[in-house]
């Protein structure tokens, strides 16, 4: 009897007897694994034909697709040494393409573990084809991936079977492996597909390992901060890094990464020692610095020296757009405390001033300033009006400067000719007080 047969057979018999351990080792894919160089010297000698022949005489009885899958393993190990690792690739595509039929049938639970496994190579083989190729677009190996990734997600998406018994097992594993995909091929849209199934199909993430968990809340935590949810976000995002073991150093490091941005805008702000801890300093400290001392020409130059850190995250825009609106609102809180008196108002010549040295920008005039107060007002970062007939911030007598965790992140739209129209002429210049305090701004500001 042939190693082919032998391993049909071998085959035949976990797939009749449901056992997951046996059915799962025996396709293995490592090139010093004894069973692979046993086949591998086997299809040496046998040619294509020969060798489907063999596997449908043992298993078309049980099951033409499992007959067809077994086959496109040969022919994976047949090519495992091809130069070209694209043809690899496609080998190992169509041997997966033909998993899905064999799990899509009854009775297939103990396929879980081989499914898992299987997937996470695919994934592997794609991102290596791609990188090694440096293929681009719908040229890129993990856009099929992702494909067949979906089919295995729905299979298990529409198993109704009790949990011990059922392929939602699974479930996650794919999920995770899914979005690892879309993030790398920036198709974080599509993650929006596979959350709206979870939750429709009432999957209850709690009872899965808690790895699991910290992946999926993880990429979760990135879709929320790529769709400007904020403060889911921050909740996806914490729950990873506080369930993420201290062992596991440069993923609560990744992690970090973006939960320190969501943070920022959400107005909490990361402890040095935290910082140092995870080799952080350098991008963030200078950062938040800056942004508390109301210095916007710093905190946007720190950005751009940085920008190479902040881009890979996708966080540069939003810490740029939305940390602006924090500078501000720093900078005039410092403001008050040095010219609000018992009337609790601000001069638009004072915001004026502050803001130019602020920004460093000499084109800024006072319709930008009106504009600026209007929006941190509107926004709810100051609390209080604007008394356009005097010209002045008129702020609450009770914490006008509210803490930043307590507003609402959101974004307003204005209309630039209805804000032209209601401007109305450029005022005097600033008291002596306010020239004397910003006259101070160096570096430390």
């Amino acid at each position: 009897m042939s190693t082919v047969e032998t391993f049909s057979e071998q085959v035949r018999l976990a797939a009749t007897t449901h056992n997951a351990g046996l059915f799962s080792d025996l396709f293995q894919l490592e090139e010093y694994n004894p069973g692979v160089i046993a086949l591998q010297k086997d299809l040496y000698n046998i040619d294509t034909v020969r060798c489907e022949s063999i596997v449908n005489r043992v298993l078309e009885d049980q099951s033409s697709a499992l007959s067809e899958f077994v086959c496109a393993y040969l022919v994976v190990l047949r090519n495992l040494k091809d130069p070209s690792i694209i043809d690899v690739y496609d080998h190992y595509a169509n041997f997966y393409s033909t998993l899905v039929p064999v799990f899509n049938g009854a009775d297939t639970f103990y396929q879980v573990s081989l499914v898992r496994r299987l997937s996470s190579e695919l994934v592997s083989l794609a991102f290596l084809a791609d990188n090694h190729e440096n293929l681009k677009g719908k040229a890129r190996k993990t856009n099929s991936a992702a494909r067949l990734l979906s089919k295995i997600f729905n299979i298990m998406l529409a198993d109704r079977a009790p949990m011990e018994e059922s392929k939602r097992q699974g479930i996650f594993h794919i999920t995770n492996l899914a979005f690892k995909a879309y993030f790398k091929l920036d198709s974080i849209r599509l993650c929006q597909t596979l959350i709206s199934n979870i939750r429709t199909g009432n999957v209850n993430i709690d009872i899965y390992p808690i790895a699991q968990q910290v992946t999926y809340r993880y990429y979760l935590g990135r879709y929320y901060l790529y769709s400007n949810l904020l403060r889911k976000a921050d909740e996806c995002l914490s729950f990873a890094f506080d369930k993420c073991t201290f062992q596991q150093w440069n993923n609560k490091r990744l992690i970090l990464k973006f939960l320190i941005p969501c943070r920022i805008i959400l107005g909490k702000f990361p402890s040095m020692q935290l910082l140092t801890k995870y080799q952080l300093v350098i991008p963030f400290a200078g950062l938040i610095q800056t942004l508390k001392s109301g210095n916007l020409y710093e905190y946007l130059n720190h950005l751009d020296v940085h920008f190479g850190f902040f881009y890979k995250t996708f966080t540069y825009v939003m810490l740029r757009e939305r940390g602006t609106v924090l500078v501000w609102t720093c900078l005039l809180r410092r403001l008050s405390q040095i010219v609000v008196a018992e009337r609790n108002v601000m001069t638009f010549d004072h915001c004026h001033l502050a803001l130019s040295k602020s920004t460093q920008d000499p084109t800024l005039d006072m319709q930008d300033t009106e504009s600026i107060l209007v929006s941190l007002v509107s926004q709810r970062y100051i609390r209080g009006y604007l008394y356009h007939q005097k010209r002045l911030l008129v702020l609450s007598k009770t914490a006008p400067f509210p803490p930043i965790s307590a507003i609402r992140v959101y974004t307003e739209k204005y209309d630039d000719q209805k804000a032209e129209n209601h401007l109305s002429n450029v005022p005097s210049g600033p008291t002596e007080e306010v020239q004397e305090m910003v006259s101070g701004m160096g570096d430390g500001y």
